[in-house]
């Protein structure tokens, strides 16, 4: 298992070296869909969160990543390459040390999350390097649970983080056109979920 993890670190690290030594004058949009391609088809296999284009990432004609989605490209990559020691040592340590259920709900912290990329791969590595383990619902198996008893299994933590990122607009009615932004009503039931616990 080990010698497999780091083949396929050396291929996402190959990868990321192409992308950020990538010197052509434009940004092609079909070349950086190939690396974030290629990147997330290691990144899978590691667990860690993929990187995903939004439209507003590309030009006008959208043939050219722009620079805002160059820089939230690279932005990603800081963070998968500050990643690299806790992938490969998190699997030897788990096996060398048994944790107690108290010791385990203690070392376990859960993101609530929206769409906001950015926001929540810098709060999962910072949870990462204090040696915490971030526990994110979407990346947790399904089982056959609901996503309610799916949520209520993985919920059982001492502390969350709940990231209320301006995601969605929304107006009490038809009647106030002046659109405010707020966080998605899936995190601001979680909010509720673990301050009732």
């Amino acid at each position: 298992m080990k010698n497999s993890n780091n083949t396929v670190i050396f291929q996402l690290k190959r990868t990321l070296q192409d992308i950020t030594s990538y010197k052509g004058d434009w940004k092609r949009a079909e070349i950086f869909n190939k690396y974030v391609s290629d990147m997330n088809k290691s990144i899978r296999k590691l667990g860690l969160i993929e990187f995903h284009f939004e439209p507003f990432h590309f030009s006008n004609t959208g043939k050219t990543i722009n620079d805002i989605g160059y820089e939230s490209l690279i932005n990603h990559i800081n963070i998968l390459e500050s990643m690299f020691p806790s992938v490969t040592s998190s699997k030897q340590s788990k096996d060398v040390k048994q944790t107690t259920p108290s010791e385990l709900e203690r070392s376990r912290i859960f993101i609530v999350h929206g769409r906001d990329r950015t926001a929540f791969l810098e709060t999962e590595n910072i949870v990462r390097r204090i040696g915490l383990e971030p526990i994110v619902l979407q990346r947790m198996a399904n089982n056959g649970l609901s996503i309610i008893e799916k949520f209520e299994k993985y919920s059982n933590v001492r502390y969350a983080i709940v990231l209320l990122t301006p995601d969605d607009i929304g107006a009490l009615n038809s009647e106030y056109p002046d659109y405010k932004f707020r966080a998605r009503q899936n995190v601001i039931f979680e909010l509720g979920f673990f301050m009732a616990n």
